[in-house]
């Protein structure tokens, strides 16, 4: 039942490097990448059953003058966007140190986070620092969000968040969903909460069978995927 995951990831990435290979032949240059996206941290204050985290801490991540150097090169190479996701970027101390060097050379820069810290005063810090776009994880209704994320709290802290972003005006806010046996017959309530709050960009995602992931047996078996798609057309003009 795992294997159709794999596939698509590797349709995608087949895909992505025949692009490149066109673009070489045509130009004879590598083009750089449209964006970039760092794994800021192995830390976070959730425990979310689908979860492929394996540990909760490296001990060599990158630091922030490692992070620095880093954007110095995207900035040579002419990569336009900067991305921080895994596993809650917001946990570490030097994030909006290391957000705002990269707004002052002009990246574009996208925040995935589980929502949980964002209240008014972190949403302030993400407007100060020019983040661009926030993606937001949301996993079911108030009980099945809650559940999957294993915090009672989890729904509610992430529509004050939702709330504490248009405030501050971000200019783009999107959602994310890992689709799991636990929420594939809430496609529609999910739908519906998000345009109900204002989001209209969502991402759906099959979770790979690895780690607490294959630990909770959380994976959608192939028919289920078919009724995925069936929603992802269905519903492709009210929400993208």
């Amino acid at each position: 039942m795992f294997w159709i995951g794999y596939e698509i990831d590797k349709f995608l990435q087949d895909s992505y490097f025949e692009k490149i290979s066109r673009k070489f032949k045509q130009s004879q240059k590598i083009p750089p990448p449209s964006y970039v996206a760092w794994d800021a941290t192995r830390r976070c204050n959730l425990h979310c059953i689908h979860c492929w985290a394996s540990k909760e801490r490296y001990d060599d991540e990158l630091t922030a003058n490692d992070l620095k150097t880093l954007i110095d090169e995207l900035w040579d190479m002419k990569v336009k966007n900067f991305w921080a996701t895994w596993w809650e970027p917001l946990l570490r101390n030097d994030f909006f140190e290391i957000f705002d060097y990269a707004r002052q050379k002009w990246l574009a820069t996208t925040l995935a986070s589980n929502w949980f810290l964002i209240d008014k005063s972190m949403s302030k810090k993400i407007k100060d620092v020019w983040i661009s776009s926030v993606q937001i994880s949301i996993d079911g209704d108030e009980s099945i969000h809650n559940e999957i994320r294993w915090n009672k709290f989890s729904f509610e802290r992430m529509i004050n968040a939702f709330k504490n972003l248009k405030e501050n005006e971000i200019p783009l806010i999107s959602a994310s969903t890992v689709v799991s046996d636990k929420n594939i017959e809430s496609l529609e309530k999910i739908r519906d909460i998000l345009l109900d709050i204002g989001i209209k960009y969502r991402k759906i995602v099959i979770p790979m069978p690895i780690w607490r992931a294959q630990d909770n047996w959380v994976s959608i078996k192939p028919s289920q995927i078919q009724k995925v798609f069936k929603f992802i057309f269905q519903n492709k003009d009210k929400i993208n």
